[in-house]
Formats: C-alpha cells, sequence, structure tokens
C-alpha cells in the first residue's frame, strides 16, 4: 500500500492535491447554494489557498485570507468609487494596498491578498452594487471555513510517525558518531579537525530531527486525533531534548580526546578507554529503540547494556590512578561526559510500562 502512495505522489496524484481539489468544488457548491451566486470565484479560491499541511496552518491562512480580503474589499470600493477602473487606479490600489500592509508590519500573505483582492473586486464589481463587493468577503470566509473542516475531517495530517522515525535515525548517528571517537584513539597523531565531519554530520540530523517534533506539535493542533497521540508525542520531545544533549556531549568527547592524542602517542595506558566509549555507544542505539520500538527491543535489554556501560567506565577510571595530573584531568572530563549521556538515556519502569527517567 506504501508504495502505490509513493508512485501515486510521484504522479502528483497526492492525499494533499485530493483535499484542495475536494475544498475548492464544495465551497463553490455551498457559495452557490447559500449566496446564490453564479460564479463564486472568490470561495473556491480561499478553499485552494487555505488547505494545508496541518490544521493549524490551514487556521493561519484563512485568518490571513479573509483580512486580506476585507482590506482589498474596502480599498476597491473607495478607488473605484472616484476613479473607476483603468490602468492608473489598479497602479494606485494595489500600490497603496501593499504599502500599507508592509507599513503595519502585515505577514506578506495578507500583504499579497490585499493586492490581488483589491483588483478582483474591482474589476468584476463594474455594473454592481456595493452589496456585490461584500458578498465576496462572505465567499471568502465559506471558502475558508470549508477548508479548515476538509483538512481536519478528511484523513488530517499525522507527523508522529515521522517524528518518530527521525529520532530512531538520529539515535542510531549519535551511536555511530560515537563509536567513531573510540575509533580515533586508535589513531596516532589526531588532526585537530578530526571526527568533525561525522560531529558536523550528527548536528545536521538533530536539527532535522527537531523539525520533524515541531511539525508533528503543528499536525495535531486544533486536530481531531485522540489524546494517546499526544501523550506519545510529547514523550517524542521529551527524548530530543535528551538526544539534543547528547550530541553536545558527543562533541566535548571529540575535543577530549584530540586533547589526550599526545599522551597516547607517548604510551600512556588508557586502554579501557575505547570499549568505555564503545559500551556508551550501544546504550544510546539501544535508548532510541527502546523509545520507538518498544516490542522489538524491551527495557531488559537497554538496562543490560546500561550495565555493561557503567561497569566498564569504573573500570577505566580504575586505571587512571598512575596518570599524570593533566591526563587525569582530560581524560575525567570524556568520562564524565560519557556518565551524563548514560543518565539521559535512563528509563525506569512505571507501572507497567516504561517512562523516561527524570534526571
Amino acid at each position: 500500500m506504501k508504495r502505490i502512495i509513493d508512485v501515486l505522489d510521484r504522479l502528483g496524484l497526492s492525499l494533499q492535491t485530493f483535499k484542495i481539489a475536494f475544498a475548492a468544488s464544495v465551497a463553490w457548491f455551498v457559495s452557490t447554494a447559500v449566496l446564490q451566486s453564479h460564479y463564486p470565484y472568490f470561495s473556491s479560491l480561499a478553499a485552494i489557498l487555505t488547505v494545508h499541511v496541518t490544521v493549524a496552518d490551514s487556521l493561519k491562512a484563512a485568518i490571513q485570507r479573509i483580512s486580506g480580503t476585507i482590506a482589498g474589499v474596502i480599498l476597491s470600493i473607495l478607488i473605484g468609487h472616484w476613479l473607476g477602473i483603468g490602468p492608473g487606479a489598479i497602479f494606485l490600489m494595489i500600490f497603496i494596498g501593499m504599502a500599507a500592509g508592509k507599513a503595519l508590519r502585515l505577514q506578506a500573505p495578507v500583504t499579497s491578498q490585499i493586492g490581488i483582492s483589491s483588483l478582483l473586486v474591482l474589476a468584476l464589481s463594474q455594473g454592481h452594487s456595493n452589496g456585490y463587493a461584500l458578498g465576496r468577503i462572505t465567499e471568502t470566509v465559506i471558502g475558508s471555513l470549508i477548508a479548515i473542516v476538509v483538512n481536519a475531517a478528511v484523513v488530517p495530517t499525522n507527523a508522529v510517525p515521522a517524528a518518530e522515525k527521525r529520532i530512531l535515525e538520529l539515535s542510531r548517528l549519535a551511536a555511530g558518531t560515537l563509536e567513531n571517537m573510540a575509533g580515533l584513539l586508535q589513531e596516532k597523531n589526531i588532526r585537530d579537525n578530526a571526527g568533525q565531519d561525522a560531529v558536523m554530520k550528527l548536528i545536521k540530523e538533530t536539527g532535522k530531527s527537531i523539525e520533524a517534533i515541531e511539525l508533528a506539535e503543528q499536525s495535531l493542533k486544533f486536530s481531531p486525533f485522540p489524546v494517546r497521540l499526544r501523550k506519545r508525542l510529547a514523550q517524542l520531545s521529551q527524548v530530543m531534548q535528551r538526544l539534543e544533549y547528547i550530541t553536545i556531549q558527543i562533541r566535548g568527547i571529540r575535543k577530549g580526546i584530540i586533547d589526550i592524542n599526545p599522551a597516547m602517542t607517548g604510551g600512556a595506558n588508557l586502554e579501557g578507554l575505547g570499549p568505555a566509549i564503545e559500551s556508551t555507544a550501544e546504550c544510546v542505539a539501544a535508548f532510541g529503540r527502546n523509545v520507538i520500538e518498544p516490542l522489538a527491543w524491551p527495557l531488559p535489554l537497554l538496562t543490560g547494556r546500561l550495565d555493561e556501560a557503567r561497569f566498564r567506565q569504573e573500570l577505566c577510571l580504575a586505571q587512571l590512578t598512575e596518570l599524570p595530573l593533566s591526563l587525569l584531568r582530560d581524560t575525567g572530563g570524556i568520562l564524565t561526559d560519557l556518565n551524563r549521556i548514560l543518565r539521559e538515556v535512563e528509563v525506569r519502569q512505571e507501572g507497567n510500562r516504561p517512562e523516561l527517567a527524570k534526571l
């Protein structure tokens, strides 16, 4: 089924396209029936421009559309009354309308709508009374409301699964980046930019994951989805905060490894540091899987990884007793960052379901 949907999307036959066309046709029908208008252009046009990805975005677009239409209609009535229709009137009307919109710091869609509405009303209202122009406002309201209803009722957008996928990929990438840091310990004469590309890729992916969470939050605003999805999104948001903090710790670990590299080439015994980093990386990957795929990766598996990582970190710490003070400080900083990562991925059992540990 997913493959069929992907093929249809590539052909332009998406659900969003269907909702736009459906909303426009319903708006035309309702405006014709209610207002007895034979050509309710404004109604269908408002529906087309109001159907967005989320219900919240549609509501915002509707407010902008209606506000711009009202301003445009008022402007067209004033200028049309004194100058009629012609190049000079059109120039003056659009110039004044859009300039006023920018002066009042209105959003770009509202400013553009003032110009479009004033032009259409001026062109189409010739030979009609002012009631014609007011009818176009009513059409816009009808079209916008229908667009919101259609967007909320016809398979409303649910971006939570996409956010889950992003978080799972981010946890895997964070784990892989941390493992790469362990690999740096095997190198000699590490360059100052070693591992920087991997860290930058992780930062970029973190930003994309944050955007996915924000889109999911938008998709649930004014949406008929059940409360359980909102609770799930709240959990994902907390997970995202923790993964973002883990990204910061990984950046600190990279810098710490570069700082202790001269000491490693000098024969210092830091054999336990690599396993400590690798076992912590396994915990990050297990954390992501436990949150997103709890049936495939239950809590006991994550707990086992956490116990192993703590043991490796303590073992590494015990090996640092004979190191010089400067090397002890830098290595201890890495272990501190690793321990902070473990605290971020802790999950405790709350009743019959796992919950993120409160730090």
